[in-house]
């Protein structure tokens, strides 16, 4: 071998060494690059993978509490159909009361809500032609001393029940009105009565 050959071998090995030593530095480059955008990555997808937990978890949270609300919901719209359908036989009841069962009621209600000074009791013109005889006088030997009821020759128009007048003062007592003025405290004592 000549010295040029000799020249030449060691050059080519020299850039075979230098070129195994750049591969292997770029490899291990790649390998590092590699791991560490591996780990970026992963670290991303957990972070993405709680973050989707988070908002699965929200979704359904939300979703219990929306159906919880909807049966609530539910369950009020079931017991107001039962006190609508309470309140509507209460009334269909007290509309088809007659005669003696009628007037006991009527009675009843003036008793208790006559005041201690003399009225005016008015009532519809079937109540008046149908009222039994000697009605006024039992109903006023029963008031309060001091008070006292007259019949009006006024038609009231009414469906059922009186009123009372005292001067320019009015007392309801008309049956649908009542029934409509106690209707939230009715509901509330038969929602306690369902739920019991």
């Amino acid at each position: 071998m000549n010295g040029l050959e000799q020249i030449l071998r060691k050059i080519e090995e020299d850039s075979s060494s230098a070129v195994s030593e750049i591969m292997d530095d770029a490899a291990q480059r790649a390998r590092l690059n590699d791991e560490e955008e591996t780990g970026k990555a992963n670290a991303r997808a957990s972070e993405i993978t709680a973050k989707a937990k988070k908002t699965a978890e929200q979704i359904a949270e939300n979703s219990v509490g929306s159906c919880e609300a909807a049966l609530r919901k539910g369950e009020l719209k079931a017991k107001s159909d039962v006190v609508a359908g309470w309140l509507a036989d209460s009334m269909a009841k007290i509309n088809s009361m007659s005669g003696e069962e009628y007037y006991s009621a009527v009675f009843n209600l003036a008793v208790s809500h006559c005041s201690r000074q003399n009225g005016i009791l008015l009532m519809n013109k079937r109540d008046k032609a149908n009222m039994p005889g000697g009605y006024m006088k039992m109903l006023n030997d029963a008031l309060p001393e001091g008070a006292s009821l007259e019949l009006s020759d006024e038609d009231a128009d009414i469906k059922n029940g009186f009123i009372i007048r005292y001067g320019g003062i009015e007392e309801n007592c008309v049956f649908d009105s009542l029934l409509e003025e106690k209707t939230d405290v009715l509901k509330d004592k038969l929602f306690a009565l369902i739920d019991s």
